[in-house]
């Protein structure tokens, strides 16, 4: 279950939000981050069986630029589970890198 006062678990919405083909932004202590379906598309519609396989793509880079502007080799990936389960991984995750990063839980 998630724990929702988690500032970044609580930015990264439901797993449906991500079915519409729409990205998530979101930004902690520094670092900011993305988080959308890959393959980027809007499946909110199509029955579970005809989707295809998808994962759920987290990024991270620090910095003042947004996603589009700050370069590839900036950012770090990493790809997880399409699932609420998924969701809480990337938060974990998130959490996990900010610590390596700037040294602060």
């Amino acid at each position: 279950m998630a724990d929702m006062t988690d500032p970044i678990r609580k930015d990264l919405y439901g797993i449906l939000y991500y079915l519409y083909g729409e990205a998530n932004y979101g930004s902690y202590q520094g670092m900011r981050f993305r988080v959308a379906r890959d393959p980027l598309e809007h499946v909110f519609y199509v029955p579970a069986d005809k989707r295809g396989p998808a994962v759920l793509r987290a990024e991270y880079w620090t910095g003042p630029m947004n996603w589009a502007s700050t370069p590839a080799e900036e950012k770090t990936a990493k790809d997880f589970e399409f699932s609420a389960e998924g969701l809480d991984q990337v938060s974990d995750w998130l959490h996990a890198e900010h610590e390596r990063l700037f040294g602060t839980p």
